[in-house]
């Protein structure tokens, strides 16, 4: 997540919505994120009900098989606020992660 949020910086929207390569690199962020949010186990993601786990794998989708139709308004709101919120509670998931058994 930092790393996209980094792309887009404190740009404002209107310089968000100039630049295709910072729009490229944050949807290309956004479908890394969702990729590897559909390889965490079911089981995990039940027990951090408070992370959006199917909002990140739909919008995975969404820029896979719209990327013409992507709505940057939503894309700039996503990685600059919404991420905030989720930025602040990874610490405390990944904390829960390392702490449980490795299922061989």
């Amino acid at each position: 997540m930092p790393r996209k949020r980094d792309f887009v910086g404190v740009a404002s929207l209107a310089a968000f919505e100039t630049d295709e390569r910072n729009q490229y690199a944050v949807m290309r962020a956004l479908e890394i994120i969702g990729e590897a949010t559909k390889r965490i186990p079911e089981a995990f993601r039940r027990r951090h009900p408070h992370i959006p786990w199917r909002r990140m794998a739909g919008l995975r989708d969404i820029l896979i098989h719209q990327y013409e139709g992507v709505n940057l308004r939503a894309l700039y709101i996503t990685a600059t606020v919404e991420a905030a919120g989720l930025v602040e509670s990874l610490p405390a998931v990944i904390a829960a992660a390392q702490a449980e058994p490795v299922d061989d």
